[in-house]
């Protein structure tokens, strides 16, 4: 009985320590954009979320959205954007880069390759890296921008015009 149920527990712990590191994260993000914390506090919370995350992925590995429920899935993708450049680089190559459309949704994998280049001084290669300046979105560089529908396509995410779109309608 215990071997039966033990699988469950892990995937129940996971999803719990990954959805509760995810609120402490989106906290940090909210006080620190309200002031309630300096850069320096915001940054020492980061990097110890960051070393948690980082135990749970050693621990039990990534969160995959065929093994854990969405809400946990989309936790885990959010913490490992988070990460700072080196470590994100980790994650990117141990259990993105050659995951499969069950584990890992294409338009989150892009978010990681464009994320990746654009935090090495990079353009990006999807368009999936935006900064928002008032109430517009404008668009980090882009490689070869004529082609960049054509490389949305063929990974199977939707046109940037799309994309952009539901960007904007969450503003």
């Amino acid at each position: 009985m215990l071997d039966f149920n033990y699988p469950l527990f892990m995937m129940n712990n996971i999803k719990f320590k990954i959805q509760k590191l995810v609120k402490l994260d989106q906290k940090n993000i909210k006080d620190f954009c309200s002031k309630k914390i300096s850069k320096n506090e915001y940054l020492d919370l980061s990097i110890n979320l960051s070393k948690n995350f980082l135990s749970i992925l050693k621990q039990f590995g990534f969160p995959y959205r065929s093994i854990v429920s969405s809400k946990a899935y989309l936790s885990g993708v959010t913490l490992a954007l988070h990460l700072d450049l080196p470590d994100l680089k980790k994650v990117y190559n141990k259990y993105i880069r050659e995951s499969t459309q069950k584990e890992v949704l294409a338009g989150h994998r892009i978010i990681f390759v464009d994320k990746i280049r654009v935090l090495s001084g990079k353009s990006q290669l999807y368009g999936s890296q935006y900064k928002i300046v008032g109430k517009k979105i404008e668009l980090l560089s882009i490689k070869d921008p004529k082609t960049l529908d054509k490389r949305r396509s063929n990974i199977g995410v939707e046109p940037l015009s799309k994309y952009l779109d539901r960007a904007k309608r969450s503003l």
